[in-house]
């Protein structure tokens, strides 16, 4: 129900328990200079990196997180989870967020494989990284994508993707990008229109 106890998934909660959002949550002034997640400058700190991923359940009960800044433009698997492995994330919202890393950067997910995305949107916001950048995860090998929105800017230089930058031995359901993705790309995984 707030911005502190999401921040203990991960520490004082484990990653593999089962979670849902019971109210819209706004980081907007808590990331920002003076917040209590500004985090000198870098903002929110994901949830799961490569050694403990997040492995649970997070269902969002179609609420909001709004105003998430990160700003870890040398840093990896950054999003909101930054690594989630056979883990099922559904029915979030992220509002105004600004997510910047380097490779595997995503809107809710940096780092994904085998994982479960449904019903999940990003409903503004700007993405950016160098490469495997995308509206909902960066990198998610193996993973499926289902009726998920991107209405975000995505920038990157390598494999970028309005719902997925690579989605390698992925499935992608029924999700929609009406988001900017930057052309200056080399290549990657494409979310135009409606699949």
């Amino acid at each position: 129900s707030t911005a502190e106890e999401l921040n203990r998934i991960g520490y004082e909660y484990p990653l593999d328990g089962y979670y849902y959002l019971t109210g819209d949550i706004d980081l907007t002034e808590l990331t920002a200079p003076g917040g209590e997640y500004y985090n000198n400058g870098e903002g929110w700190e994901p949830i799961g990196n490569s050694d403990t991923p997040f492995t649970g359940v997070f269902d969002g009960k179609d609420h909001r997180i709004i105003g998430m800044t990160m700003n870890r433009p040398e840093a990896n698997e950054v999003g909101l989870f930054g690594y989630t492995d056979q883990a099922l994330i559904r029915n979030v919202i992220l509002k105004d967020c600004t997510v910047t890393g380097k490779d595997r950067v995503g809107g809710l997910i940096g780092k994904g494989p085998a994982t479960l995305v449904y019903l999940c949107e990003v409903e503004s916001g700007t993405i950016t990284g160098n490469a495997d950048v995308g509206g909902l995860a960066g990198s998610a090998e193996g993973s499926e994508f289902v009726q998920c929105t991107n209405n975000g800017t995505i920038e990157g230089a390598n494999y970028v993707g309005g719902i997925v930058g690579n989605a390698r031995g992925g499935i992608i359901t029924s999700c929609r990008n009406t988001g900017y993705i930057n052309k200056d790309i080399d290549c990657g995984t494409y979310v135009y229109g409606e699949y």
